[in-house]
C-alpha cells in the first residue's frame, strides 16, 4: 500500500520536499552544535541578559529540530539526520560550524553568521514547498526564517551595545 502525502502532492514532490528538509535538518543540528558551545563557554556568562538569551536560542533551536522532523514524517518519510551519534558526524554542507568561541565578538559573529547561512536554506525550501503547494510546511518554514531574522537582529544589537 502506497502512502499519499497529507496535501495529495504527488509521491515525487513529496520524497523532494522530505530530502529538502532533511538537509535542513541536518543544517540545523550543525547550528545547534554552534549555540551549545556559545551557551557552554563560561567566559561568556559574565555578560548580563546574553546568556538567557543564547539558551532561549537553544531552546528554539530544539524545538525546530523537532517541528522539522515532524513535518517529514507528516510527508510520510523518516528524518535521516535527526540524532547523529556525536558532533564528528555533523558534515557541515552551508552552515559553518564554529571550532572556536573565544570571546562575545565571536560568538555573537558565529551565530549571526550561521543564522544567515540557515536562513538563505530556509527561504530555498520555502520557495520549493510554495512551488508544491504544500502549506503546512511552507507555515514552519514561514516561522523559521521570522525567528531566524529575529535572531540576526537581537544578536547584531547586541554585540552593538556592548561595543559602545
Amino acid at each position: 500500500m502506497e502512502l499519499i502525502p497529507y496535501n495529495q502532492m504527488s509521491n515525487e514532490a513529496a520524497e523532494d520536499l522530505a530530502d529538502r528538509l532533511d538537509e535542513l535538518l541536518a543544517e540545523f543540528q550543525i547550528y545547534r552544535q554552534n549555540v551549545r558551545m556559545v551557551y557552554w563557554n563560561g567566559e561568556l556568562r559574565s555578560y548580563l541578559g546574553f546568556n538567557d538569551k543564547v539558551e532561549l536560542l537553544y531552546q528554539l533551536t530544539e524545538d525546530n529540530r523537532e517541528a522539522i522532523a515532524e513535518e517529514i514524517i507528516s510527508l510520510g518519510y523518516t528524518p535521516t539526520a535527526h540524532h547523529p551519534h556525536s558532533p564528528h558526524d555533523l558534515v557541515p554542507r552551508q552552515v559553518t560550524l564554529l571550532r572556536e568561541v573565544t570571546d562575545f565578538d565571536s560568538a555573537i559573529f558565529g551565530i549571526v553568521r550561521s543564522s544567515r547561512e540557515l536562513l538563505k536554506i530556509v527561504r530555498e525550501i520555502f520557495h520549493l514547498a510554495g512551488e508544491y503547494a504544500a502549506e503546512p510546511a511552507r507555515q514552519l518554514l514561514r516561522e523559521l526564517m521570522v525567528q531566524l531574522m529575529l535572531t540576526i537582529r537581537v544578536l547584531s544589537h547586541e554585540r552593538l551595545a556592548l561595543n559602545n
